[in-house]
Parts: C-alpha cells; structure tokens; sequence
C-alpha cells in the first residue's frame, strides 16, 4: 500500500496528472482503522497516538492518522480518505474486493460519526450530513450511487484518464470554521466520470471509516453555512449535468426531505412534552435547515442572484 498527498477534483484536463500522484513515493503513516471505544478513540486521534490493531506504513519512527492523503490499492486503485477520518482495518481489503466487477470504476462506502464528546449526540441521522456522515442515506447494502464521498473514497487509475484533479477544490477557506472554497469538487468528480465512461460509482456498507466529529461542527454558523452550500451545490449540478438522471431528479434528496417532515418532525413535536429542550432543539435545528438549504438551492438556480448571497456564507 503506498500513499501519495491528495488532490481532490474538477474538470476534464485542468489539473494534477494522475500519473505524478501514482509514481511518487510513499511519505507518510496509513493508519487503516480501529475497533476501540469511541471516545477513547478519538482522544488517541487527537494526541496522534497509535490507533490499534491497524495496518500502518512508517513515518519517520512514529505512527499518525491519515493526513489528507490518498492510498494506491494494489498501484491500480486510488483510495482517498480525509484528514479527520480514521479507516477499519479492512478498508483496504473492501475497497479492492468491490473492484472485482470490472463495470465499477469508483467505491465509497459509509462515514460513521465519532463524537468529540456525548453532548453532540443529538444531532437527529437525518441531519448527518452537515458533519459529512452517512447514515442520512439509510443504506445499508452495496448499490450505485450518483457520487462518492470525499472523506472516503476511491477510483480505478484510469478514471484520471477522463478527469483530473483541480489544484483548487477541496481547500477551505481558513478559520476554525473553515468553509469550502469549492463545494463540487467530489460529487462533480464522480458525476463527470460516470457520463463519461457509463460505468459506476458503487456505495458498499464494508468500507467504512469513522469520521470525527468535532463540536464546532453544529454551531449555528457552521449549520447555517452547510446548509446553504448543500442547497448550492444541488442547483449547481442539477443545471452542469442536466444527462444525468440522477441528479436531475435529485430522487435521494427528495426522499430525505419526505423522511425529515413525515417522521422526524411528528416524532420531534410528539417529544415537547416529555423532552421539551432536545425537542426546542431539534425544532430549530429544521428550520434553519431547510430554510438555508432552500436559499441555496434558490442562489445556484440564479447565478448572477447567487454570487451576491454566497458572499454572506464564507
């Protein structure tokens, strides 16, 4: 297994060749998961102590997490992982088993939250993906997806044959809060790949990571600013890749929406009564959501609108 710095993605031939990122040398520690406590874990995390019993690559004499890097399967799969995402110990061994249908040409597979404490715990699963985890989806076998997910993902060498990474996408905007400067980079990636070569994107549930989730993550400001970009995001590709069905449809979106005001909502007024504060909370927590989401979806539909909004949104 070898690991290369990671570019993220957008566009056909304007950026990084993928043959640069293969051919360089193994430079840094691949901590490939763990099955200790969660607390525990993310502590260890934290202090870039040992993970476990995981698969490792040296780095100077010392073990570290994953550090925005991309981990070549078998030199003909690139594997990308976030910094703050720490793989199981056969994520590896999955990843390379998805790729035995020779139709499949990226895998990503679940983010499953790793609280930085309890106290974050009541973010609802419907609302997971404003900590970029995955269980909002409900999925829980292996299928073709629209698009891969960034903090854990992979694709065969000569995907970077249709596409390229941008040198651009993927970086944030600074701050502890920081926001993306690009918000596209891996679903458009993945979007453009599959028009491209009619092959697929294919979640399976095995290849899973933790993804810690850190308190600044459910601020108001950092909530109000995930939502608009999701709304943007989702106007923006509906409008860029108008051949794809999926996206045109936006048929997981709608389904989360219908999940959110047929379920969690009743449920969540049911709760006044005997949980009144997680209630309050969780009331608020969908307002904003939608609200936000709703602004966004309105400011990527109207470009020239859209800019001036974006600007209050980092």
């Amino acid at each position: 297994m070898l690991q290369c710095p990671l570019h993220r993605c957008r566009g056909h031939g304007d950026g990084v060749d993928a043959d640069g990122v293969v051919g360089q040398p193994a430079k840094t520690t691949l901590c490939l998961g763990t099955h200790v406590d969660g607390s525990d874990l993310f502590a260890r995390g934290e202090r870039n102590e040992p993970m476990g019993d995981v698969g490792k690559v040296p780095l100077q004499g010392r073990q570290h997490p994953i550090a925005n890097l991309c981990a070549v399967v078998a030199t003909l799969r690139i594997a990308f992982i976030d910094d703050d995402a720490i793989a199981f110990p056969d994520w590896a061994e999955k990843i390379v088993e998805c790729y035995v249908d020779h139709s499949v040409i990226g895998v990503t597979g679940p983010g499953l939250p790793l609280w930085q404490n309890d106290s974050l715990r009541w973010l609802p699963e419907e609302f997971y993906w404003i900590v970029s985890c995955t269980a909002f989806t409900g999925w829980k076998e292996r299928r073709a997806v629209r698009s891969a997910w960034g903090m854990n993902m992979s694709f065969r060498r000569e995907a970077f044959d249709y596409c390229r990474f941008s040198h651009d996408a993927g970086k944030t905007s600074g701050g502890f809060e920081a926001w993306k400067a690009g918000p596209f980079d891996d679903a458009e990636f993945s979007i453009d790949l599959r028009l491209r070569t009619g092959r697929t994107v294919t979640f399976d549930p095995a290849v899973r990571v933790w993804h810690k989730v850190y308190a600044y993550r459910l601020s108001p400001r950092f909530i109000r600013g995930q939502s608009f970009w999701q709304g943007y995001t989702k106007a923006y590709l509906r409008r860029a890749y108008a051949a794809d069905d999926d996206e045109r449809r936006l048929s997981r979106e709608q389904d989360l929406l219908r999940r959110i005001l047929v379920r969690l909502l009743p449920r969540t007024l049911a709760r006044l009564a005997t949980s009144p504060r997680l209630a309050w909370r969780r009331l608020r927590l969908i307002a904003t959501v939608l609200t936000h989401v709703g602004v966004g979806y309105l400011a990527g539909t109207w470009p020239r609108l859209g800019a001036a909004i974006a600007k209050r949104y980092g």
